[in-house]
């Protein structure tokens, strides 16, 4: 019996506790109005945050004798993050601001700058935020344009050293070719055109696989060549200028909407304060 009744002490009786809360209406409505009205202060104080997104497709060249193009997307989205890609950006954008006031590469990623690969792609998202519009729009364009025009002369320095040791390759290709065949011209200059003996067909083979050699070298140098005249990194979407009506952040309706709940809450503590006193 004991129990139950301590079970009755502990149960709340949600009749008398809502008649408590419209007892104090107005209080109660008066705690909700402060708390919403409190979160729409700080809602319209934030400072607006705008969004801009550019789009670039990487295709790398890291290319060796035998190799083919390989791609590794995490190093250049590094790269798109990274001193040389951003320091230029930073002066453009904070020109109201002293260079010691300024925010430095590591924290302007952290603000106004995410940078992203869908998976399975070879596409990097550049999405950058500023406190206009133009803002938004130029770092996104400015860091994109700047990423690949780092990207770009990267890609030529390894192509151009590439194709430089193709060339070098095919140079010591045609000594040796020519080395085997001056071999089996003096060969048949002191015995004869004799196809039967095993010096003869040892040289045959080894000037028809030197031969074979140089022309390999020569179509993977021409491969090369034409992959260092295309296109390895473009441009797919340019940075887009935000509507001004439309803000990234801060989210307002959510921040009111979140003063009003705890509005709510506090009311509701302070009718089961009121319940508690009463009881």
């Amino acid at each position: 019996m004991k129990q139950e009744d301590v079970r009755q002490e502990d149960a709340i009786d949600l009749g008398r506790l809502l008649s408590i809360v419209v007892a104090k209406k107005k209080v109660v409505v008066c705690i909700v109005a402060v708390c919403t009205a409190i979160a729409a202060i700080v809602a319209f104080a934030l400072p607006k945050e705008y969004t801009s997104q550019a789009t670039v497709q990487v295709v790398d060249c890291d290319m060796g004798l035998g190799k083919t193009a390989g791609i590794n997307i995490s190093t250049d989205m590094e790269l798109a993050k990274s001193n040389e890609v951003l320091k230029p950006v930073i002066e453009q954008v904070f020109t109201d601001l002293n260079p010691e006031d300024r925010p430095n590469v590591e924290n302007f990623v952290k603000k106004y700058l995410e940078v992203t690969n869908p998976k399975g792609t070879r596409i990097i998202k550049i999405v950058a935020r500023g406190r206009t519009p133009q803002d938004a729009k130029y770092i996104a364009e400015n860091v994109s344009a700047n990423f690949v025009k780092i990207k770009a002369k990267s890609n030529e320095d390894k192509k151009s050293v590439v194709v430089a040791a193709f060339d070098e390759s095919i140079k010591n290709a045609v000594k040796e070719s020519d080395e085997a065949t001056a071999a089996m011209g003096k060969y048949i200059a002191e015995y004869g055109n004799n196809t039967d003996a095993l010096e003869y067909q040892r040289l045959i083979r080894e000037v028809e696989a030197k031969k074979a050699a140089y022309e390999a070298l020569v179509v993977q140098a021409e491969q090369a060549k034409i992959q260092q005249s295309g296109n390895v990194i473009q441009l797919v979407d340019a940075a887009n200028m935000p509507d001004e009506n439309n803000l990234s952040g801060p989210k307002r309706k959510l921040i009111i909407a979140i003063g009003f709940v705890i509005g709510c809450m506090i009311a509701l503590g302070y009718g089961l304060l009121l319940y508690k006193k009463d009881a």
